[in-house]
């Protein structure tokens, strides 16, 4: 009997000669490299990526209405289907130099919540792409001791890697976590 092989080649089982060794037994496979899918984009100037997973959706930019007292990094809210969303100065909540007065898209954060929706602007929506995820939890491995922001490197750009609800946390202290995470 016979069984397939790579690529459609099909392996037959042949009567071992006398004095022929028998073949050795194949090691134990090697297990996949995960990998994860970010969504590569420009904002400000700079290079970002986010988790796919952690982004609802990508729409074009429409009109900003500035909120009274709200927080330096809130730009406004925006109306999408009638839902308003708030949009967050990545810039501002990254320590960054101003941008994005001409951004024309808006990456719409999954945070956990359905009622929660917070946007960031990008200048540039690039691509999807695959990472291998490297070290525990899906963190690449960094070293001990290693403070600053995850980069990430696809398509030939290195990119910032962010925490949707890290960056909501400085934006709106609260929100992202419901409050439960002020601890630590």
């Amino acid at each position: 009997m016979g069984g397939a092989g790579p690529a459609g080649v099909v392996l037959m089982d042949l009567p071992a000669r006398a004095g022929t060794p028998a073949p050795a037994a194949a090691g134990p496979a090697l297990p996949a490299v995960p990998r994860r899918k970010l969504l590569l984009f420009r904002a400000a100037g700079e290079w970002f990526a986010v988790a796919l997973d952690r982004v609802r959706e990508v729409c074009p930019r429409s009109s900003i209405t500035r909120v009274p007292r709200a927080p330096a990094q809130v730009l406004g809210v925006m109306n999408l289907r009638g839902r308003a969303v708030v949009l967050v100065d990545l810039p501002r909540c990254l320590s960054l130099p101003a941008g994005g007065a001409d951004a024309d898209h808006v990456i719409l954060f999954d945070l956990g919540d359905p009622d929660l929706a917070v946007g960031v602007l990008a200048d540039r929506i690039d691509q999807v792409v695959e990472v291998e995820v490297k070290g525990p939890a899906g963190s690449p491995d960094r070293g001990e001791g290693v403070e600053g922001p995850e980069l990430v490197e696809a398509k030939g750009h290195v990119a910032t890697l962010l925490d949707p609800t890290r960056v909501v946390a400085v934006a709106l202290p609260g929100a992202a976590s419901g409050g439960a995470g002020d601890a630590g």
